[in-house]
């Protein structure tokens, strides 16, 4: 099943596109200038959004196994690039990837856990996730595709979008052996992680109303470094 705000996501990077026409160029550029660098921005910005969700959504299509840790890898690395460019949109130029922990926790705190998000506010108890704790799952799951060591006695494991009575016999279950398991729904977790890119969209909405010199020049310097350093994939067919 695909995820319902997808679409929704899709439709305001529309939005969004019609919202940047307004955006008069900075003094250095012409309109035209400043129109095709807004513009090839936020096509890159799409392409890193589209190729994660359709990732996930085609890991998703496999009922019988839906790679669970290989979407929330891709959920995470999400986060990690996006997380990026809202340092620069708060006007960071140097030293991006200087403190990665930082930057990953704080993009989580500032557009995943929090009551903006409705798919965490709604999930919460399922998700039972916060930036630190992602943070070592993200790096147990990148680094060596396994789950963190137990912190303070207590061992965390995936769940997919489990029943809560199933959930509560789990916990019950192994409560009773002695075991202290923190069950994370990553299926509620990954979409609360999508959801936050849709969050950072609105943000920079709200950043060209208020902020426009400010949006231009983290603008000018996000699609220097996209253009640079993007990856592209070049298919061949071969007979």
């Amino acid at each position: 099943m695909r995820l319902r705000f997808i679409k929704h996501i899709r439709n305001f990077f529309l939005f969004f596109n019609k919202k940047i026409a307004g955006v008069k160029q900075p003094l250095k550029l012409t309109q035209t200038e400043w129109d095709k660098t807004e513009k090839e921005f936020v096509a890159q910005l799409y392409s890193y959004f589209s190729e994660i969700t359709d990732s996930i959504q085609n890991l998703r299509a496999n009922q019988d196994n839906p790679f669970i840790k290989s979407q929330l890898c891709l959920a995470f690395i999400g986060a990690d690039t996006f997380a990026r460019f809202h340092l620069i949109f708060e006007g960071q130029r140097k030293n991006l990837d200087f403190d990665n922990k930082r930057r990953f926790k704080k993009w989580l705190n500032t557009f995943v856990f929090t009551s903006e998000n409705n798919i965490y506010q709604l999930q919460k108890e399922k998700i039972k996730c916060d930036a630190g704790r992602a943070w070592h799952l993200r790096n147990s799951l990148l680094h060596f595709y396994s789950f963190p060591e137990p912190k303070n006695g207590h061992r965390e494991q995936l769940v997919y979008n489990f029943p809560d009575s199933l959930r509560q016999k789990m916990e019950d279950f192994f409560k009773k052996e002695g075991h202290k398991i923190i069950f994370i729904d990553a299926y509620y977790l990954i979409n609360a992680i999508l959801h936050g890119f849709l969050i950072q969209l609105q943000y920079f909405k709200r950043m060209i109303e208020n902020f426009p010199d400010q949006y231009k020049d983290a603008v000018l310097f996000a699609h220097e470094i996209v253009m640079r350093d993007g990856s592209y994939t070049v298919k061949f067919d071969i007979e």
